[in-house]
């Protein structure tokens, strides 16, 4: 095997085993290139991979009446929600810390610090807009039937004609 000569692309012949075989391009060309040449390529593509994620647990100040048990709920509904905990309370406020189907405060329980949870977000899954606060089995109810009115008025329907 050591008879074999291989060509990498920048560092040009190089010996079969200081070889490494690529990836095989759509035309089904297959890119041999030397482990110094896929070390750098794949630092490089790392670096930029990184540059462009965006960092999870940036330090973002949270006002100072938000307990330390509710700062993880805070911190999910300003990244994933980009809603801020002062227009969070504000809604939670305006529905009279009440879900806004069943008109029931919440009662499931975080497992961590066993005390009730806050009311999830509910949004469009289409455009993002936030609809309001919702307990987490309207919240799960509603997301099961994905947003979907005619399911729903199915299964109004449904139940409509069990009770009959």
């Amino acid at each position: 095997m050591n008879s074999i000569v291989k060509i990498c692309k920048i560092h040009g012949e190089l010996n079969y085993q200081q070889t490494i075989l690529n990836k095989i391009s759509p035309k089904g060309v297959r890119y041999l290139r030397c482990r110094q040449c896929r070390n750098d390529s794949e630092r490089k593509r790392l670096k930029i991979k990184y540059l462009k994620t965006p960092k999870k647990h940036e330090k973002t100040k949270l006002p100072s009446f938000i307990r330390h048990e509710d700062k993880p709920h805070a911190y999910t509904i300003l990244h994933r929600f980009k809603m801020s905990p002062e227009d969070y309370y504000l809604m939670l406020e305006k529905q009279n810390s009440i879900c806004a189907i069943c008109k029931k405060p919440e009662t499931q329980l975080k497992k961590k610090y066993n005390k009730i949870k806050m009311l999830s977000v509910d949004h469009c899954h289409s455009t993002g807009k936030i609809r309001g606060l919702l307990c987490h089995q309207c919240n799960t109810g509603l997301g099961s039937f994905k947003d979907s009115i005619s399911s729903l008025v199915s299964a109004i329907d449904y139940l409509k004609a069990s009770i009959e």
